[in-house]
C-alpha cells in the first residue's frame, strides 16, 4: 500500500484530470446550446446532456443551417459518445486510487440506474491516459466549433 502523502498526490492528479475534462466538455455544451437556441428560439436547454444531444440531432434534420455541414456534425456526435459516457462517470462517479509499486490506476464507478441490477458502471484509467483523453476531447470539440456557420463565427469575439 502506498504511503498517505503519495496516495493523496495520486488522488490530486485524478481530481485535476476530472476538473479539466469536465471543463473541456463544457466548451462543447456551450456550442451545443447555441446551436439549439439558433434552431428553436426559446428552447429549454436545462435538460441532461443525453437529451440535449438528441435535441441537437433532431434540430440538424429540421434546421440544417445551424451548422456548416450537418452530416459532418452527425458523425462528430457519434465520435463524441464515448466521451459523453466518460463525462457521466467523472461527474457522478466515485473515485478510488489503486496504488501499486510502479503505477497508480484509477477506478471511477457509479451505481447503475437499473433497480434490479445491483452492479456498477466502472472505468479504470492509468494516469498516462488522462492527457490523451482530454486532448482527444479537445480536438473533437474544435472540430465541432469549425462547424459554426460562417456568419456566426465572424461575429463572435
Amino acid at each position: 500500500m502506498q504511503p498517505a502523502p503519495a496516495r493523496k498526490a495520486s488522488l490530486g492528479a485524478a481530481e485535476r484530470f476530472t476538473g479539466r475534462f469536465l471543463n473541456t466538455f463544457a466548451e462543447f455544451e456551450f456550442w451545443m446550446v447555441e446551436r439549439l437556441k439558433n434552431a428553436v428560439p426559446g428552447v429549454k436547454v436545462g435538460k441532461p446532456v443525453g437529451q440535449r444531444l438528441e435535441d441537437l440531432r433532431a434540430a440538424l434534420k429540421h434546421h440544417p443551417e445551424i451548422v456548416r455541414v450537418p452530416n459532418e456534425v452527425d458523425k462528430l456526435l457519434d465520435r463524441l459518445q464515448p466521451y459523453v459516457q466518460l463525462r457521466s462517470l467523472l461527474a457522478h462517479g466515485r473515485l478510488t486510487a489503486l496504488c501499486g509499486a510502479d503505477e497508480t490506476i484509477y477506478l471511477f464507478e457509479t451505481p447503475t440506474p437499473l433497480l434490479d441490477d445491483p452492479g456498477k458502471v466502472r472505468i479504470v484509467l492509468r494516469s498516462g491516459e488522462f492527457e490523451t483523453l482530454r486532448r482527444g476531447l479537445w480536438e473533437l470539440i474544435e472540430a465541432f466549433k469549425q462547424q459554426t456557420p460562417e456568419a456566426e463565427a465572424r461575429s463572435s469575439p
